[in-house]
């Protein structure tokens, strides 16, 4: 999701900044929670293997065997933790990145200027990134558990993260595993998509191809995720595989995952395992956040709006009624 996409400027307090990113990005995790499962299931696991296209059938086959093991609101399990880890990390991510703008580069109106919205945006998922880090590991424990029924999956998130670090002979360590891969991933990611989705709203824009902004921004935003879903697939690959070597107690690196990824059978393409729902869930909870976003800006503006007519409405029949005593004066 791009903050660029909205102007929250001085008008809007710090708390509604804050409700507005961590409802849309709850919102857009509960919608599509079940896509994640599905994707770091076929990520994990070398059974789930077809030649098709995509992998869609990886998909079809991944949440169907979900269902039928497990019931169908299992697939979205581990939810708790996606919802921990999406919520504020969009919330750190973009208030930094407003942050940023109007303190550290003086910017209050939110002027597209390629350096300040760069050094911005890094900021702001990097702070994200390394806050939720946390609850990241313990979404992935939680979503490469083994099919199947299982007591362990009726133990809270907490209590995992207890165990993690129990595991792991009381070092909390083990919870910032696959870090170095996450900071890389999110940062690609979301520095891709703010130049991207900026260039092709102004284009767009400058040549009126559609009517509706919010019609321009959906398209935006799903070309944006095509793009650059296809550019980060691989550090998401990356990315798994390492939280997972970490907690498993092995070397947890970009370059160990790396090679550990390269091994599996497939060889390059397994990169692009799980990219279908990777995409999805990308193109699922961007249009989410932004659907929401845009109604409440607007209701915003409205409520602006209204409370300005009122006003005028108010200093009219004043200035009439102080013009009706100065007649009656005379």
């Amino acid at each position: 999701m791009l903050p660029q996409r909205f102007d929250f400027d001085s008008t809007h307090s710090h708390l509604e900044k804050i409700y507005y990113f961590l409802a849309s990005a709850g919102l857009g995790e509960i919608i599509s929670a079940p896509l994640e499962r599905a994707k770091i299931q076929i990520q994990t696991k070398p059974q789930i293997y077809t030649k098709s296209f995509l992998g869609y059938r990886e998909v079809d086959l991944t949440v169907r065997e979900i269902a039928k093991s497990e019931g169908f609101l299992r697939l979205f399990y581990g939810l708790k933790g996606s919802l921990d880890k999406q919520m504020f990390f969009n919330c750190f991510r973009f208030y930094g990145y407003y942050y940023s703008l109007d303190y550290l580069f003086k910017n209050p109106d939110h002027e597209f200027r390629q350096i300040p919205a760069l050094v911005s945006c890094i900021l702001g998922t990097s702070l994200g990134t390394i806050a939720t880090q946390t609850s990241d590991v313990v979404r992935i424990r939680m979503q490469t558990e083994s099919l199947g029924a299982d007591n362990d999956k009726l133990v809270g998130s907490r209590k995992k993260v207890s165990k993690l670090v129990e595991g792991n002979k009381g070092k909390s360590g083990i919870l910032f595993s696959g870090l170095k891969a996450n900071l890389l991933l999110q940062n690609v990611h979301a520095v891709s998509e703010l130049f991207l989705f900026f260039k092709l709203k102004t284009w767009f824009d400058k040549w009126k191809i559609f009517r509706s902004n919010y019609t321009t921004n959906t398209v935006s935003i799903v070309l944006t995720n095509t793009l650059t879903t296809l550019l980060v697939a691989p550090l998401d690959a990356i990315h798994t595989q390492s939280v997972v070597r970490g907690i498993q107690g092995e070397a947890s690196g970009i370059a160990a995952s790396f090679k550990a990824v390269l091994k599996q059978d497939g060889g390059a393409k397994t990169f692009y395992r799980g990219y279908l729902p990777f995409f999805y869930k990308t193109v699922a909870m961007n249009l989410t956040i932004a659907t929401f976003l845009q109604y409440y800006y607007d209701k915003f503006i409205r409520e602006i709006m209204y409370e300005e007519l009122i006003q005028n409405e108010r200093d009219y029949y004043r200035q009439l009624q102080n013009e009706k005593y100065e007649v009656k004066g005379k």
